[in-house]
């Protein structure tokens, strides 16, 4: 506080921790009552703050001060490396960009066909092995096995 009366303390831990002594003793030194306030690992990254993996301000530390849970299956609809070094935060837990960038790929994802879907682009016929989801891209496995790269507008899933 302001009139140095009252010491906030903020830690995290894995496991409650007793700081009996530890308050006894600071408080005593301090002149002041000493509260211990445990606090989870995405709110001490924003405290601490610094740079994500892509280059910018943690979202915990610079706008992201509510934190929806966030899922692995948002890591596989992003058509991430499962890797825990890639999605994986600051703090240890999964990235909260998976989730609020989820609804983005979700829809832009349900514009593109499935993989293994039958389709019909400018070069023939063939199957679809993977996408861009952001650049709306599909690489089909055409007919005579060449792999080639479409944008989505000149992939069609329709019976022909």
């Amino acid at each position: 506080s302001f009139d140095r009366k009252v010491v906030t303390i903020s830690y995290t831990a894995e496991e409650r921790v007793e700081f009996q002594d530890m308050v006894a003793e600071l408080s005593g030194e301090l002149h002041a009552r000493i509260e211990m306030k445990q606090i989870g690992v995405r709110d001490a990254a924003g405290i601490t703050g610094g740079l994500g993996p892509c280059g910018r301000r943690l979202c915990c530390d610079s706008w992201l001060h509510k934190f929806e849970a966030v899922s692995v299956r948002m890591a596989k609809n992003q058509r991430l490396s499962l890797n825990p070094n890639t999605i994986s935060g600051v703090c240890g837990r999964l990235k909260c960009c998976l989730h609020f960038e989820n609804e983005c790929y979700s829809e832009l994802g349900r514009r593109l066909p499935r993989d293994g879907a039958l389709v019909k682009c400018p070069e023939g016929k063939g199957c679809v092995v993977d996408k861009n989801v952001l650049a709306q891209r599909v690489k089909v496995r055409m007919e005579d096995g060449r792999v080639r790269e479409f944008d989505a507008e000149h992939v069609m899933t329709k019976k022909w």
